[in-house]
């Protein structure tokens, strides 16, 4: 399967899980190739609009899986050096935590 079309199933696949615990989720659909349109999603809520983005494959690093998987962790926060903090969490809690 070549990198687009892993994209493309992953971005399927997050909709789906999404649209089933959130109404106002949807894929931006060829949102690389059009002006204007920034992330691969859109969440909103109360009046909010919220962009997403995903990788997989090669371009997510093996060290963040690592990472989680080594203390049986569900969530990583990570920041370089004058960056914005990140939250990493696993499918699993973003379910508990979204119901």
């Amino acid at each position: 399967m070549n990198t687009r079309a892993k994209g493309n199933k992953l971005e399927y696949e997050t909709q789906s899980f999404m649209k089933e615990k959130l109404v106002n989720f949807r894929r931006v659909g060829m949102s690389g190739q059009l002006e204007g349109l920034k992330g691969d999603f859109i969440w909103v809520e109360d009046g909010k609009e919220f962009r997403g983005e995903s990788k997989c494959g090669g371009q997510v690093p093996v060290w963040l899986y690592k990472t989680l998987e080594k203390d049986n962790s569900q969530f990583l926060v990570v920041r370089r050096d004058r960056k914005p903090t990140l939250w990493i969490l696993t499918q699993e809690l973003l379910e508990e935590l979204i119901g």
